[in-house]
């Protein structure tokens, strides 16, 4: 694959991912930003090997980590399929992975 294909490619997800933004630019901030997640994570999903995995609403948690620290929670976490440790947590639809 030519530079030029790779750039084009881009350029073509790039507009995609715009249109998609703009179809909802008048909704709720909220919403807005669960779209954008789940925009980022579509195509980070369609563009990585499929032994990668793409999670949204995760929480970090190492090994050192007492039950009463605080978490952060982030937006969009990568992870390699083949290992263990990705559970859903009591919370709902948040995932969490061991380190």
């Amino acid at each position: 694959m030519t530079v030029q294909a790779i750039d084009e490619h881009f350029r073509a997800v790039r507009d995609t991912l715009v249109t998609k933004a703009e179809e909802h630019r008048h909704r709720n901030p909220n919403v807005k930003g669960k779209l954008r997640e789940l925009l980022i994570s579509g195509f980070l999903q369609e563009s990585i090997s499929p032994e990668w995995r793409i999670a949204e609403g995760a929480e970090i948690i190492h090994k050192d980590s007492l039950a009463t620290d605080k978490k952060n929670q982030f937006d969009i976490v990568m992870y390699n399929s083949r290992y263990p440790g990705v559970f859903p947590s009591s919370g709902g639809g948040e995932m969490i992975f061991l380190v």
